[in-house]
């Protein structure tokens, strides 16, 4: 029986390596394990029991084998369909800013929309999570600093304001927080996004502290810049006295409040 069970084990590993590589090296190894267990539980039972076992492998295996091509197949597919689409936008966002410049001759185009470059390269790092899954989760935080980056470099541009980058630095912080947020929300993990509205919230910190000591000391660019700093300090001031003071507290994170009667506390 020995014999008989060492060649059935054999013969099917040479089976195995008809599985795409990707797939052999995933689940095989695995695989002959549990299928050398179970030949041998059912050969311990006689000749009978490991020739119905044989049988179910058979009928099951074309089964597994189509299935594992077809995933592979899809997957490679996928990948060039990416690809593909990622181009195709490009090209398309290339044509239309193109257009536009021809049909507003009296506005600097490309001299004003040049950040949206940026922009778009920090959506493809987007476009890559969404059709990587969830093991591409981490392009997320590339996208959000990207992205961010892209949409201040507008705004100076736009306004011709590029001192403000004294304080604007914090902006990426920012973006580092809320990438590490949304690839938390991607993958349903708690901790990634708690993480990431913590650091989120450090970059407003910063943000406000240094745009006030910027705005209301050095450069005053803006009028309401005198009044918008003020109320963003004082705001920033409550709510770090509520922060810390518990007031803010979800539910969830009070400590649990015990409720011992006096003749539980004499005993112990």
């Amino acid at each position: 029986m020995n014999h008989v069970l060492s060649t059935v084990t054999h013969a099917y590993s040479r089976l195995l390596s008809l599985f795409p590589a990707s797939y052999k090296n995933k689940f095989c190894e695995d695989m002959l394990l549990d299928f050398s267990d179970m030949a041998e539980e059912a050969g311990g039972k006689g000749t009978l029991p490991l020739l119905i076992f044989l049988v179910r492998e058979l009928r099951d295996f074309p089964i597994s084998l189509l299935r594992a091509h077809s995933e592979d197949i899809t997957m490679s597919t996928s990948r060039i369909n990416v690809g593909s689409l990622i181009g195709g936008l490009v090209l398309i966002a290339l044509g239309l800013l193109a257009l536009a410049g021809q049909l507003f001759r009296g506005f600097n185009f490309w001299e004003t929309i040049w950040p949206f470059f940026i922009v778009a390269i920090g959506a493809l790092f987007f476009l890559g999570m969404f059709a990587g899954g969830k093991s591409e989760a981490g392009l997320a935080i590339p996208g959000s600093i990207l992205t961010a980056i892209g949409l201040m470099l507008f705004l100076q541009n736009l306004f011709s304001y590029w001192e403000s980058w004294a304080y604007s630095w914090t902006v990426i912080p920012m973006s580092v927080g809320l990438g590490i947020f949304i690839m938390g929300r991607y993958t349903e993990n708690p901790a990634q996004r708690a993480s990431g509205l913590q650091l989120l919230k450090i970059g407003a910190i910063l943000f406000i502290v240094f745009g006030a000591f910027f705005e209301m000391l050095i450069f005053n660019s803006f009028a309401f810049s005198k009044y918008l700093f003020p109320v963003a300090l004082i705001l920033l001031g409550i709510y770090l006295i509520l922060g810390r003071s518990g007031l803010l507290a979800k539910p969830q994170d009070m400590p649990a409040v015990t409720t011992d009667s006096p003749a539980k506390s004499e005993e112990k």
